[in-house]
C-alpha cells in the first residue's frame, strides 16, 4: 500500500495495481484500483482506476462485482464511459442478462461514432440478440452489417463468420454459401477459414449436394487433424459418403479414424454409420457388432 500523506500516493497505488495485474492477480489488482477513487476521489487516476477495477474483476470472472464499476464509469460521463459500456455489456452477457446487455451497448453507440469501441459495441448488441432465439435473424443481419460497414476492423472477419453461421442455423443454406464466398474473398487465410469451410460443407450437405460436401469435409478432416471439431467433421464426412451409398468408403474412412472420437456421443455416431454401412453390404455379423457398440 502507498504511504499515507505521500503526495503521489494515488500514482503509486495505480502503478502497484498495474504491476499486480501483470502478475495475474486480478482480484488483488481490482482491490487496489478500487481503493483509488475511494481514497483519492479528486485524483487524475480516479476515472481510469474505476474502469480498471471493473476490468480486473471481469478478468477474474467476477462479473457481478465488475458490473457496478463499469456502471460507475458510465455514470461519470468521462472519457472512460464508452469503453465501460462495452465491458458492462460483456459482463451482462456473461451473466445471461441478454436484454440488459443489448440495451447497454445500444445506449452507448450514438456517442461512440469516433470511438475505437464502436465496432465492439455493435458486436455486443449482435451477440446479445443472438442468445435470444426470436432475435437470431436480427442478430445475423447486424453481424453482416458490421462486416460491410467496417471491413477494415479486426472484428470484421468474426462478424461475417457469425453472419454465415447464423444463416446456417436458420436453414438459409444458399445465403450461408454466399456469405462463405464473401468471406473467402475478403479474408483469405484467416484463422476462421477452417470454420467457414465447415459452414460451406454443411450447407452443401443440407442442400443434398453430397459430392461437394464430401470433397469439402474430406479436405477439412485431412488438413485440420488437430481442430477441436475434428470428430464432428469426420462423422459428417462419413455421412456424406453414406448418403451416396458409398458404404465401403464409409466404413474405411471412419474405422481408420476411430481414435479421433474422444466422446461417447461422437464414437456412437461413427459406430452407427459403420454398422449401417455393413448392413447394406450384407455383412450382418459386422453390422450387429458395430450397431451394438453404438448403443453401449
Amino acid at each position: 500500500m502507498a504511504v499515507e500523506n505521500f503526495s503521489l500516493a494515488d500514482h503509486a497505488t495505480y502503478r502497484q495495481a498495474l504491476c499486480v495485474l501483470k502478475l495475474g492477480d486480478y482480484n488483488r489488482a481490482a482491490e487496489l484500483y478500487a481503493s483509488i477513487p475511494d481514497s483519492f476521489p479528486d485524483s487524475d487516476y480516479a476515472g481510469e482506476a474505476i474502469l480498471s477495477a471493473g476490468r480486473s474483476f471481469y478478468r477474474a470472472e467476477k462479473y457481478e462485482q465488475a458490473s457496478p464499476w463499469f456502471a460507475k464509469a458510465i455514470a461519470a460521463g468521462k472519457k472512460e464511459a464508452i469503453e465501460a459500456a462495452h465491458w458492462l455489456s460483456r459482463a451482462q452477457l456473461r451473466l445471461g442478462d441478454y436484454a440488459a446487455a443489448a440495451k447497454t451497448a445500444e445506449a452507448a453507440i450514438p456517442q461512440a461514432a469516433d470511438s475505437s469501441f464502436l465496432v465492439a459495441l455493435k458486436m455486443d448488441v449482435a451477440d446479445a440478440n443472438y442468445e435470444v432465439p426470436e432475435k437470431r435473424a436480427d442478430s445475423m443481419a447486424k453481424y453482416l452489417a458490421i462486416a460491410k460497414e467496417h471491413p477494415e476492423s479486426k472484428q470484421a472477419p468474426q462478424a461475417l463468420y457469425n453472419g454465415a453461421f447464423g444463416a446456417l442455423e436458420l436453414g438459409e443454406y444458399d445465403a450461408a454459401l454466399q456469405h462463405v464466398a464473401d468471406f473467402r474473398t475478403a479474408f483469405p487465410d484467416n484463422r476462421l477459414t477452417p470454420d467457414i469451410d465447415y459452414i460451406s460443407a454443411e450447407a452443401n450437405l443440407q442442400l443434398a449436394k453430397y459430392d461437394i460436401a464430401e470433397a469439402e469435409y474430406k479436405k477439412l478432416t485431412t488438413e485440420q487433424a488437430k481442430h477441436p471439431e475434428l470428430a464432428n467433421w469426420l462423422n459428417r464426412y462419413g455421412l456424406t459418403l453414406y448418403l451416396q451409398k458409398k458404404y465401403q468408403p464409409t466404413i474405411d474412412a471412419l474405422t481408420a479414424q476411430l481414435a479421433a472420437f474422444q466422446t461417447p456421443t461422437s464414437l456412437a455416431e461413427a459406430k452407427f454409420l459403420i454398422g449401417a454401412s455393413h448392413f447394406f453390404l450384407d455383412q450382418f455379423d459386422a453390422a450387429v457388432t458395430a450397431l451394438e457398440a453404438s448403443l453401449a
